[in-house]
């Protein structure tokens, strides 16, 4: 029927865009023919079937229909099928048609079988087979779906005036499990036109909820099905509670949603919670949640975004107990008007609050007890027997009565302010002290019904320790320490012993003003009992415990003597060649002084002469053997006469080690034996000399678990390596100073032996400030090195020179601290060549000239001396000495020069001869077996060159001062970030770069207040360099004062940079912008300046920050470095360019 071709325009209504449907197959889209399968096919057995015809939607765009209309014939079985459609994972498949019908009864004549409905088929299969006849055009095996019939059909009247009423119906069917299906419909008997026909499966598209991300997810196989679905958190958020799951239905609706996410620390929710965004600068957020970032308190910042709390500003700190939205708190200051009423041996100490609390409410006090009467001259902590009621540490009240001193006895009292941030700070508590001395000793009073019928004064306790000193045959000697509780001052001693083969009444009696006493005439081998006690005003204390000693058998002393005499024969022997020569040398002396008296030389002789006439008997007063034995000793290059032998000035507080007879007794006395139950190893962080070092737990009775660092000693060892070993630890453990390592104790009862320290979490400082180059602030490095300082002062103090004073020897922990370590003496004993820091130092004896034919005469072999640019031998006492020569030793056995014996140096003027090798003295007394081949060996050690005062390189002159020098270099070290002082100069460069007053130049951006304090430092005098004292008042008053630090050091300001700045290179003599880059050691920069075109010096030169961050050189130490070399190089071309014109 012509009506039915469409001839008008059909009206298509857009279905509106929705996320939740995914298209298989839309009829309206085709561009083309559909080619849907029709059957009856027309033409074949009808020509009144489906049929393919064309319209135009509202746009009038071209789309595809079909229609059919055979209303006059009965029995209609008009099918179509649709090409094979995939079903993509669907597992519910969706039909939305289109379609209008036409009123049957609006059609004249129209028989009963018209029809206003048709049926809906489906068909599935895993791949496209069907064809013409396949499947069958029947129910079975085709699947209905439903019936579908139009909501209104249209009439001939619509016709006429254009309008079309069209149907819209949408069917579902599942589940479905092949890979595709194909589509039906099927008339019987109607007139309609199929328009459009969109088929689709639901889907829950993503979505952002709930702080979570939820994945696309297809609906289920039923319209009432929820699939769950897994949800992740959006970036920096974090699960709260339980996993989150959200619900798709059949409609690809989300629902019933599980569980959420919160914005993780550090990070707030924005965009209706969809971002978890980082906090600002200034701005921190400390836990998970829903709440906002939070603005810094006072006294604190942010070092970046994101950050989950504010860090103290310099000088602030906050307690492990502090939430982090409060202000940072600084420690209190000293306590106030202290005031101290002694009486007798007890003590009331009352004070003020301190002026500042540092912004808390929780200072409490200690009470630091020291004891000035020990007789080594210094302060030392007092005993566990004194009583501090109520407590010693931790006190709330602002007194406190000490009872239980000492009598007769100075005292010093430290009141320490502290709070809950006073353990977070690197310097020590703030506090007032006090001096007192005890008077008499405490009264005994005893009680008689109530009133006192006795009363004296208490007598001293009984002696704890005695030990041997020495003994012989018939003599022992005895030391003792002092009674813990004098009770007053101790008059004398008495010494009571007998044999103890013999009855206690046989006993003698010896009195001894001291703590030590020599009991002679006592017989051989025998064993002898020993008790003594004080005496105080009071009368006689009780008597110690008994002690046992034994005299020596005279086998035993002979012995002894024997293994003495050679040293005993080679110290006299020693001397008499010296004297001998002493006298040699002097009349040689005189004699070239009458035939040369304008000689320069000359001159320094007799100067010498006169002014060290007594060198022979500074060697014999200080018992120095020089043959049958090994003598080190620092040499002065310019004396000619004489041996020169220096010791350690002063009387050191501390007491070596080494002074005691039996060194285990040193090791009891200053270090705590653990047990090694209380130790556990967790890991071992590194070797060294004796054998591992690790990290570790040490649990005392009593006591938190703390980690601690772990020293052990390797199997194998011998007696000499154990002592050497545990000395460490006897020095060690009489230091007591938040910038000194901390000895915990040692383990010496079991295997293995250890010492055992305070762990330093962030070990040496030079590999600490390498690591971490450019990340501090001046202030920040000052803070580490008055921390230095504090500690060097203190050995200082007690008279100890540390001798190695490097970064590499200081330790750092988790707050920064730096303490001072490395007490070992392990380097002087066993030398490690090995290690280029350690070098034997120029140990060397200068002799005139008139030496040679002297000492030519007594050499067991003839003595021939070269130049060192001849081949030609010369006499030993022609004048040509004067150039440089190197003198030979003939070996008796083989017609051959050995090394040189004897050799001349360029550095000094005058022509001295310095002896390199042992002088093996096989003729000098040739009649004397025991001193054949006694030999003098001179040696000097290991010394850190690079570390050490010219004084100690030169005459190993080591004292405080020239740890001062040592400790300049560690502030070098410290403002290079771990930088290696002097670079890659050789040793031997550096000794003469120093002897020429060159010194190292400032580090980058460093103050020019600081880079001063390094130059007084290293003054070539000694005397001039400031004391440790003196270097901890001058880095206070640059915390204290800031802008004193703000001034740098020019680049070329100081006359000690030309020979020793290597950091900042002339660039004229590189080619290329790389070469340069390499040259500072930021090579790993090149492809970024040629990315920015930065490749030629003249734009270089003019770079700014801006520049440098745009290059991409992001690392503060990087950007600092590359601009200084920048400002470097243009300043070389202005002068450049200034000479040119």
């Amino acid at each position: 029927m012509c009506v039915l071709h469409l001839c008008f325009l059909i009206v298509h209504e857009l279905v509106p865009l929705d996320f939740s449907v995914e298209i298989l197959m839309d009829s309206t889209t085709a561009t083309a023919e559909l080619g849907w399968t029709i059957y009856p096919a027309l033409g074949v057995t009808s020509n009144h079937s489906w049929e393919e015809v064309s319209g135009y939607d509202e746009n009038m765009n071209t789309i595809r229909t079909y229609q059919v209309c055979n209303v006059f014939d009965n029995n209609q079985n008009n099918w179509v099928r649709t090409k094979y459609i995939s079903r993509r994972g669907a597992q519910r498949i969706h039909v939305e048609m289109k379609f209008s019908v036409r009123d049957c009864s609006s059609i004249p004549s129209v028989p009963g079988s018209c029809k206003e409905t048709f049926n809906l088929y489906y068909y599935e299969t895993d791949s496209d087979t069907a064809n013409k006849v396949s499947p069958a055009w029947m129910e079975n095996p085709w699947i209905k779906v439903d019936t579908i019939a139009a909501d209104e059909s249209f009439s001939q009247v619509d016709l006429g005036v254009r309008v079309m009423k069209i149907n819209t119906e949408v069917r579902s069917f599942g589940p479905v499990s092949r890979q595709g299906f194909y589509l039906a419909f099927q008339d019987y008997g109607g007139c309609m036109s199929l328009i459009a026909v969109r088929i689709f499966y639901r889907k829950c598209p993503l979505v952002v909820l709930n702080g979570a991300v939820f994945p696309e997810t297809l609906s289920g196989a039923e319209s009432t099905s929820l699939v769950a679905a897994r949800g992740v958190c959006v970036p920096n958020g974090e699960e709260v509670d339980v996993p989150i799951k959200l619900y798709c239905n059949g409609d690809g609706e989300w629902m019933v949603p599980i569980g959420r996410c919160m914005c993780k620390a550090g990070h707030e929710a924005v965009e209706n919670g969809t971002v978890c965004r980082a906090c600002g600068s200034g701005f921190f957020k400390s836990s998970q949640g829903d709440h906002l970032c939070l603005q810094c308190p006072i006294n604190s910042r942010t070092t970046n975004e994101g950050a989950t709390n504010c860090v103290c500003r310099n000088g602030y700190y906050r307690s492990d107990s502090d939430p982090p939205q409060i202000p940072c708190t600084t420690i209190p200051s000293a306590p106030q008007s202290v005031i101290s009423i002694v009486n007798e041996t007890s003590l009331r100490l009352e004070w003020s609050t301190p002026r500042d609390g540092g912004g808390r409410e929780d200072v409490v006090y200690n009470i630091i007890c020291k004891s000035c009467g020990g007789g080594r001259g210094g302060c030392t902590r007092c005993g566990d027997n004194v009583q501090f009621i109520p407590r010693q540490l931790g006190l709330t009240e602002t007194s406190v009565h000490i009872s239980d001193l000492l009598a007769h006895t100075q005292y010093t009292f430290e009141i320490q302010a502290v709070n809950g941030v006073s353990d977070q700070s690197p310097y020590s508590p703030h506090y007032s002290s006090v001096n007192i001395t005890t008077n008499q000793a405490d009264i005994l009073m005893v009680f008689c019904n109530g009133k006192i019928c006795v009363s004296k004064p208490v007598s001293p306790s009984a002696v704890s320790i005695m030990h041997q000193v020495s003994r012989t045959p018939d003599s022992i000697t005895l030391s003792w320490s002092q009674p813990d509780q004098p009770n007053g001052l101790i008059l004398d001693y008495e010494l009571q012993y007998y044999d103890k083969s013999m009855a206690e009444w046989n006993s003698s009696v010896v009195r001894s003003q001291t703590n030590t006493a020599v009991i002679r005439g006592l017989k051989p081998g025998a064993i002898y009992v020993f008790q003594v006690r004080a005496r105080t005003v009071a009368g006689f204390g009780r008597f110690s415990g008994k002690m046992y000693f034994q005299t020596m058998t005279e086998e035993e002393y002979k012995s002894s003597f024997q293994e003495k005499l050679p040293l005993i024969i080679g110290s006299a022997a020693a001397g008499v060649v010296l004297i001998i020569a002493v006298v040699v040398l002097v009349i040689v002396c005189n004699r070239r002084s009458s035939e040369r008296t304008e000689s320069e030389y000359t001159d320094k002789v007799q100067h010498y002469t006169s002014g060290h006439s007594d060198g022979v008997n500074h060697l014999l007063r200080n018992n120095t053997t020089i043959l049958g034995t090994v003598v080190t000793f620092p040499l002065d290059p310019l004396f000619f006469l004489y041996f020169s032998f220096q010791v350690s000035p002063g009387m050191k507080i501390y007491i070596d080690p080494f002074t005691y007879e039996d060194p285990n007794e040193a090791v009891r006395e200053f270090a705590k034996e653990i047990d090694t139950s209380c130790v556990k190893i967790e890991q071992v962080i590194g070797a060294g000399e004796f054998g591992e070092v690790c990290s570790g737990n040490l649990r005392l009775p009593g006591k938190r678990e703390i980690l601690v660092a772990i020293k052990t000693l390797k199997v194998g060892y011998t007696e000499r390596q154990r002592r050497d070993f545990l000395s460490e630890a006897s020095i060690m453990g009489q230091f007591d100073h938040p910038n000194i390592i901390h000895l915990e104790g040692v383990v010496t009862k079991s295997a293995p032996v250890m010492i055992i320290t305070e762990f330093m979490e962030n070990g040496s400082l030079d590999s600490f400030l390498r690591q971490n180059d450019g990340q501090f602030t001046v202030i920040q490095l000052v803070g580490m090195l008055r921390g230095i300082a504090a500690g060097m002062k203190y050995l200082n103090d007690m008279n100890y020179v540390h001798r190695d004073l490097a970064a590499r020897n200081i330790l750092v922990n988790s707050n920064l601290v730096c303490k001072v370590s490395d007490f070992g003496l392990s380097r002087f004993l066993e030398e490690d060549t090995s290690d280029p820091t350690y070098t034997s130092a120029l140990v060397s004896v200068a002799l005139s000239l008139m030496w040679l034919p002297f000492l030519s005469s007594f050499l067991s072999s003839p003595l021939i001396c070269k130049h060192r640019t001849q081949e030609s031998n010369i006499s030993v006492l022609t004048k040509d000495l004067l150039l440089p020569v190197q003198c030979y030793q003939i070996s008796a056995e083989e017609d051959n020069e050995t090394s040189p014996l004897l050799e001349t140096t360029e550095i000094h003027p005058q022509p001295m001869l310095y002896l390199r090798a042992a002088v093996c003295a096989r003729s000098w007394l040739k009649d004397r077996e025991l001193v054949r081949n006694t030999c003098l060996s001179l040696q000097g050690g290991k010394i850190p060159i690079r570390w050490t005062a010219p004084e100690a390189i030169q005459y190993r002159k080591f004292t405080s001062s020239s740890d001062g020098w040592s400790y300049g270099i560690v502030m070098w070290e410290v403002m290079s970030y771990g930088e290696r002082p002097y670079w890659d100069m050789s040793n031997q460069d550096v000794i003469n770069a120093i002897e020429q007053d060159y010194r190292l130049p400032p580090p980058m951006d460093c103050p020019s207040a600081l880079h001063q304090l390094m130059l007084d430092c290293w003054q070539k005098d000694r005397n001039n360099r400031p004391k440790f004292s003196q270097i901890v008042n001058n880095l206070d008053k640059m915390i204290r004062n800031p802008n004193s630090l703000k001034a740098m050091t020019p680049l070329s300001s100081s006359v000690h940079l030309p020979l020793l700045d290597r950091s900042t290179p002339d660039f004229s003599s590189f080619s290329t912008v790389d070469e340069w880059l390499d040259a500072i050691r930021m090579g790993q920069y090149k492809e970024n300046f040629a990315n920015e075109e930065f490749t030629s010096f003249d734009v270089v030169s003019q770079m700014t920050t801006e520049d440098i961050l745009r290059v991409g050189v992001t690392l503060a130490g990087h950007q600092k470095k590359i601009l200084n070399s920048v400002q470097s190089m243009r300043a070389q071309m202005n002068q450049i360019t200034s000479v040119e014109v």
